[in-house]
């Protein structure tokens, strides 16, 4: 609206800048009828032109602006009628009679009506007949058609709207358009009058509606170019989504893919890990075994059913099992090795830590995900530090890796995406992972800073809800809580 309002006073302002004086129309006028020079004529032919268009520009602008206003508010308040048959046909028919008389009705009302105001103001008469009237219904249905608004599309609309009123404008000075309706201005009439004096009328006549019908023709290629643009736009946005749909397709697929290849795999290990356990059980049992062969084979047996115990955990993600804080922690750091990491991974572990309900597989498969991204990303130091929280286990990742802009970080939890290309699979499992365990997770990066990936797990207690939010507890820490 301020828009609109910023228009009309421009439109109020701009006669005593841009007028006859400032222009030098009457001297030039009067040069040519005393030199007898056609080309000063054309001189102020184009001046006069330009300046009309001038002023008209922001008073056709801001009255489509209005009717842009009023249209969008008619169209809601027809969207938000009563919740009865009968008022719902109403807004219904309201919105379709405003649509099609009322788009028109405001500037055929609004243009004459500071057309009068700058007549009062300045003594200055704009002339309201046919150009006026054809501008405005060229404006309407160009910008209707193009479906260019101008409250939304601003430059877009100027252009258009000055392309088609400085070619209607030249239609003023036509003699022989005269008897139409056309150019009853004054200085309209002082033109037309100083080319019949010059013989210059049948000129004048030609030179006007070329230029006239080149700009008005100009005005509606350049509507058309805005459709073809906003449909390529629309397109374009379209054809993105539908590569994102497929791309998160692909995802979901080869993860299910993985899935399925990791449970045959998982329950084809169980066959011959049972022959091993009982085996085992055998000749730790066997009377007259050796002590040695039966101590190595109870190790046997134990470390079978760890491997036991391992299976069962992937192919369940709902299998859980009471763990300390201090048992994570070593269990992560098992699987972070120094010839895997070169030195550049350092796990630090507070005191009196609580335990939790975990699957330890997959909560250790999903921090070290965390630590492989870190150094995937360049980290010369990833520091893991386990916390206490309340009742809770705090899990800190940090890095001095590469960061993540923004728009990556908004995203980086989506199934799918990557910068690497790959899967991107990593923070995505990272965060079903922690929602599985009824905790939660926030990632803070930002570019050349470096990451930090904040994950809390609520403790072993029975009496705790699984789902789990942030809050802040009395160490400045998260800390998950039922809600």
């Amino acid at each position: 609206m301020w828009y609109g309002a910023s228009l009309f006073a421009l439109s109020l302002l701009l006669p005593v800048f841009v007028n006859s004086n400032s222009l030098c129309l009457v001297s030039l006028l009067t040069r040519a009828l005393e030199e007898s020079e056609v080309a000063v004529l054309l001189d102020a032919c184009v001046r006069l032109v330009v300046m009309n268009t001038l002023r008209a520009v922001p008073i056709y602008l801001g009255a489509m602006t209005l009717a842009d206003v009023m249209r969008r508010g008619q169209r809601g308040a027809g969207q938000t009628g009563g919740a009865g048959a009968q008022s719902e046909r109403k807004a219904v028919v309201i919105k379709r009679v405003w649509g099609t008389f009322g788009y028109i009705l405001v500037p055929v009302c609004v243009v004459p009506l500071v057309y009068w105001l700058i007549q009062q103001i300045y003594g200055i008469t704009y002339d309201f007949r046919m150009p006026a009237v054809l501008s405005i219904l060229a404006v309407v249905a160009t910008l209707g058609i193009s479906g260019t608004r101008v409250t939304r599309s601003r430059w877009e609309a100027v252009v258009i709207v000055t392309e088609l009123l400085f070619g209607f404008q030249w239609l003023d000075i036509v003699p022989f358009l005269t008897g139409l309706g056309f150019g009853h201005g004054e200085l309209s009439w002082d033109v037309k009058a100083a080319a019949e004096v010059l013989g210059a009328a049948p000129l004048l006549n030609t030179f006007a509606l070329i230029i006239a019908s080149a700009f008005i023709a100009n005005g509606v290629i350049t509507a058309k170019f805005m459709v073809d643009y906003h449909e390529l736009l629309r397109l374009s946005e379209v054809e993105r989504a539908r590569s994102v749909e497929i791309e998160r397709m692909k995802s979901e697929a080869a993860l299910a893919r993985n899935y399925r290849e990791m449970h045959a795999l998982m329950h084809d290990l169980r066959t011959p890990l049972t022959t091993i356990q009982g085996l085992a059980s055998a000749m730790a049992d066997f009377p007259s075994g050796s002590p040695v062969v039966g101590r190595h084979a109870r190790q046997i047996s134990l470390a079978a059913d760890r491997m036991d115990m391992m299976i069962r955990e992937l192919m369940s993600g709902g299998f859980m099992r009471r763990l300390s804080g201090r048992e994570v922690a070593d269990r992560l750091a098992a699987h972070l090795p120094e010839e895997k990491t070169g030195g550049r991974v350092r796990i630090e572990v507070g005191e009196a830590l609580p335990d939790v309900m975990a699957n330890e597989v997959r909560l250790v498969r999903a921090l070290t995900n965390l630590t492989d991204n870190a150094i995937d990303a360049g980290a010369k130091s990833v520091t893991v530090r386990f916390d206490r929280c309340g009742d809770d286990l705090s899990i800190i990742v940090t890095d001095d890796g590469e960061g993540m802009s923004a728009d990556v970080l908004e995203r980086c939890f989506e199934e799918g995406y990557s910068t690497k290309g790959s899967t991107g699979m990593g923070l995505a499992f990272v965060r079903q992972v922690v929602t599985e365990h009824g905790g939660a997770v926030t990632i803070d990066s930002s570019e050349g800073l470096g990451t930090r990936c904040r994950i809390v797990l609520p403790g072993a207690d029975p009496a705790m809800a699984h789902e789990s939010q942030l809050v802040e507890c009395d160490a400045g820490c998260p800390q998950a809580r039922g809600s």
